[in-house]
C-alpha cells in the first residue's frame, strides 16, 4: 500500500507561456516495496473523481527504494480553478490510484 504524503494548497499563476511545477508529491510504499522501477503517472482534475488521462511526472526522483517524489509543470493550458493532483502507481499486478491532499488553483 502506498501513501501519498503533500502540502495542502498551491497558488499557480500563469500567464501565456509561462510554467511552474506543482509542489512536490512525495510517494511512500508503506510496506517498504522497492517501487524505484514502478511506473508513476500523474494527473490533475477539477474534481474528487479520478481523471481519465495520465502523463509521465515532470520530475521524478527516488529517494530509498520504496520513495519516490514527482511534480508536473502547470501552463496556461489550464483554465483557471481548483484542481486536485492525482498519482497512479503500477507495480504489476497493482495498479494504485491517490489523490494527493495537494489542491492546487491556477
Amino acid at each position: 500500500m502506498a501513501t501519498v504524503v503533500d502540502k495542502s494548497t498551491q497558488q499557480i499563476e500563469v500567464s501565456l507561456g509561462e510554467v511552474q511545477y506543482t509542489w512536490p508529491v512525495v510517494i511512500t510504499e508503506t510496506e517498504n516495496k522497492d517501487i524505484s522501477a514502478s511506473q508513476i503517472e500523474v494527473s490533475i482534475s477539477e474534481d474528487h473523481r479520478a481523471p481519465g488521462t495520465w502523463l509521465n511526472p515532470d520530475k521524478d526522483v527516488s529517494g530509498p527504494d520504496n520513495v519516490r517524489t514527482v511534480q508536473m509543470l502547470v501552463d496556461s493550458s489550464y483554465a483557471p480553478g481548483s484542481y486536485w493532483i492525482w498519482v497512479k502507481v503500477t507495480d504489476n499486478p497493482e495498479i494504485v490510484i491517490m489523490r494527493a491532499a495537494q489542491f492546487i488553483v491556477v
